[in-house]
């Protein structure tokens, strides 16, 4: 393994980035301040990148270059002519690919790079990780010289979604917005939340309620206030988790309040998903979270988002449908 190349890939952008931050400052520490950080973009010519590597920087002894630019895994001549010199690379150079995405296993670039050099893929959280991005949160706030109660985080993520880049956002603010003040609290959260934010709740209560009409128009509010189809998603998702779980406690004989204290959840927002309990079966509630994620994939892959979002809202709503 060749430990001065580095190759970076996943969905999840922001933990991605945030290595390749820590990666950086690594090896400021390991060589000091001789130096250079490199950037090779989408915007650069790739056909550049060959001479590129091949000549030393003229600033410092170390060099780190690091590549985001997805023709170099998309062009064969190119990648062979990159193999060559990746494998005689100077122990004072290093590099980092990095790729936005699941790069295809099959190309013959990424599978050298996952056997040789030093690969770290970075996942979206799944739905049903939720402890740690209920931690991810936590973290995130104790970078502010902030804590965060336990509803207030579980409510972030219900009202954000589990899209960690947006909820870095809304962390920053609602820790702004606090002050001198240690504890962020849910009515905090509600106070920094955008029109848009609640907006989106009404998207996914109108889905939670198999109203087709009012999804479709929550959804086109959305889109027209630009909002990010990714974290309308994440929170779509969080929502019908809470959802599974509710039904799962009330299907085995417990009471509002045995439920709020087992899932240590509000008791306003146990009410509010009791509402839906007998709308969906749990094979269904399954079901649009496996469609859920298959929308994401989708979007992430290119497909206009506008129409997989309509698809995943007469999907949602085949059944027992409500048109108000």
């Amino acid at each position: 393994m060749i430990q001065n190349i580095r190759f970076l890939y996943g969905e999840e952008d922001f933990l991605l980035e945030e290595r390749v931050k820590q990666l950086l400052e690594e090896t400021k520490k390991e060589v000091g301040e001789d130096l250079t950080v490199e950037n090779f973009g989408e915007n650069e010519d790739a056909e550049k990148l060959p001479e590129l590597l091949s000549l030393p920087s003229l600033f410092a002894a170390n060099r780190c270059l690091v590549i985001r630019n997805s023709d170099v895994f998309e062009d064969k001549e190119l990648a062979d002519n990159l193999l060559g010199l990746l494998e005689n690379l100077a122990t004072t150079e290093k590099v980092f690919f990095i790729y936005y995405g699941m790069p295809d296993g099959r190309n013959k670039f990424v599978a050298w790079l996952k056997k040789n050099a030093v690969a770290e893929e970075f996942r979206t959280f799944a739905p049903w990780q939720e402890e740690e991005v209920i931690r991810f949160i936590v973290q995130q706030a104790g970078k502010y010289g902030k804590k965060i109660g336990s509803h207030a985080a579980h409510f972030l993520w219900e009202m954000g979604g589990s899209n960690l880049r947006h909820l870095v956002n809304e962390i920053a603010k609602v820790s702004t917005y606090i002050g001198d003040k240690d504890l962020i609290e849910e009515k905090d959260v509600l106070a920094v939340l955008s029109a848009g934010e609640m907006d989106a709740f009404s998207f996914v209560d109108s889905l939670k309620r198999r109203n087709v009409r009012d999804g479709i128009k929550n959804l086109s509010k959305l889109l027209g206030e630009r909002e990010d189809p990714i974290r309308v998603l994440g929170l779509l998702a969080s929502q019908f988790r809470m959802l599974l779980k509710v039904k799962a406690l009330w299907d085995s004989g417990s009471d509002q309040y045995q439920i709020s204290s087992i899932l240590k959840a509000k008791a306003f927002f146990v009410k509010k998903t009791l509402e839906n309990v007998r709308s969906f079966s749990v094979a269904e509630v399954e079901s649009v979270l496996h469609s859920i994620l298959n929308a994401e994939y989708n979007i992430k892959c290119g497909q206009d988002a506008r129409g997989v979002l309509e698809d995943l809202v007469m999907q949602v709503c085949a059944k027992g449908s409500s048109n108000g």
